[in-house]
């Protein structure tokens, strides 16, 4: 118990580090990227802001062949540790180094990315493996660690950017971050070097990349179609944050404070979601939640461009539940689709693709917009991720039926069958 304790800790704290830098993009693209129009200025830092999820797919190649050949712990130290100095150098970037501050900026974001790739991952079958009747929960509970990390970032954000505090501020931020990662790796390798469990998993051999991608593409595609799907939640905190206090009457605090409201939320229903899903059907239940997003997000748009934040954040609430009703069930359901050999790999790269692609959205609704005059363009970017992530849960339910079939993977998916077969 202690050890998942510390695993989600180690997570939050990677999250906040990770989204420490979108939660600020307000506050910092006006100093990086002074320009005559904030729109632009904003725009330009998204760009930043897509680079971290560009460069997860690189991370997820590295430290999954690190977690499937060699240790799960090793793999998740590492990328703890990179994210730690890449966050800390964020912190120290001089604002009037011209284009060396832009360079400097980028790398970072680069190796937060690249870390980021391996730890998410990591956390997740460090949490799932092992277990035999909460990976739906843990699974669960590490997704909603993650959003616990974009709270903690929003609330600072929001805390420094009111007049009591410096402009600078931000700087130490960042810097604080990094000191909590420190402690988050001495914590978990001091706790999972003792779990036995922990260790028996790493007694595995590792096969060839090209068997991942030969015999296992359902899974591949399943995983990067689930993982896209953040885009919702994206659209609806960093995106929106940004752009409606540039464009509305919406002040950056009280946007900052809804979004850390909303991950709240989103966090508590994650938990009750993960709960249900080992009773009822989880396959139905990503289904339901996705179809109801597919339906909401034209409404959704329609009442934020209204200018009342009432029906904006009631709007928000509401597609808050169905996403969290998606993703509950999913890291146990991704874990399920790939055998142990390859499990690491194919969670963290599948993951690490869908999320470049739910990353670049901010960027990618910004451009939507400026080409065609037309406030809720995204929706056509929303909607094509929601039909391609609503086929994967079709295949991956074909799959998974297909692998309770195989004597070797029984154990692992007994309670996911239990689930199923109500």
């Amino acid at each position: 118990m202690r050890k998942n304790y510390l695993v989600l800790l180690g997570n939050i704290l990677e999250f906040y580090d990770f989204t420490l830098f979108a939660a600020l993009l307000p506050i910092i693209a006006t100093q990086l990227f002074p320009a005559e129009n904030t729109i632009n200025a904003y725009t330009y830092t998204y760009i930043f802001l897509a680079i971290g999820f560009w460069s997860r797919p690189a991370g997820a190649v590295i430290f999954g062949y690190l977690g499937d050949r060699f240790s799960r712990l090793s793999a998740l130290t590492i990328s703890i540790l990179m994210m730690t100095v890449a966050t800390i150098i964020v912190g120290l970037i001089p604002t009037n180094a011209g284009v060396y501050s832009i360079i400097i900026l980028a790398l970072c974001r680069m190796l937060q990315g690249f870390s980021s790739g391996g730890e998410y991952s990591g956390a997740s079958l460090v949490l799932i493996e092992g277990q035999s009747t909460n990976r739906f929960f843990n699974g669960a509970c590490l997704i909603a660690s993650g959003l616990g990390g974009g709270c903690l970032a929003s609330l600072s954000a929001a805390l420094i950017s009111t007049s009591y505090f410096p402009v600078n501020a931000w700087r130490y931020l960042f810097v604080l971050a990094g000191c909590l990662g420190l402690f988050a790796i001495w914590a978990q390798v001091t706790t999972l070097k003792k779990s036995n469990n922990f260790i028996k998993q790493e007694q595995h051999n590792t096969v060839a990349w090209k068997e991942l991608f030969k015999n296992y593409k359902i899974g591949m595609y399943c995983t990067i179609s689930f993982s896209s799907i953040s885009a919702f939640l994206f659209v609806i905190s960093h995106f929106l944050n940004t752009y409606l206090a540039a464009t509305m009457s919406y002040t950056k605090t009280s946007l900052l404070l809804i979004t850390a409201g909303i991950n709240i939320f989103c966090a508590i229903m994650l938990v009750i979601f993960g709960y249900l899903a080992k009773r009822y059907n989880p396959h139905n239940m990503m289904r339901i939640g996705l179809i109801a997003l597919l339906a909401l997000i034209v409404p959704f748009f329609t009442i934020v461009y209204n200018g009342n934040l009432y029906n904006f954040v009631a709007i928000e609430i509401l597609m808050v539940v169905f996403i969290a009703m998606f993703y509950a069930p999913c890291p146990a359901i991704e874990a399920a689709l790939f055998p142990y050999e390859v499990r690491y790999r194919g969670v963290a790269l599948g993951n690490c693709i869908g999320l470049a692609i739910a990353g670049s959205c901010s960027y990618i609704s910004a451009k939507l917009i400026a080409w065609t005059n037309l406030n809720w363009s995204p929706v056509f970017y929303l909607l094509v991720l929601g039909i391609c992530a609503l086929s994967g849960v079709y295949l991956a339910k074909k799959k998974y039926r297909e692998q309770l079939g195989q004597e070797e993977n029984i154990a692992f998916y007994s309670n996911l069958r239990t689930a199923t077969s109500n």
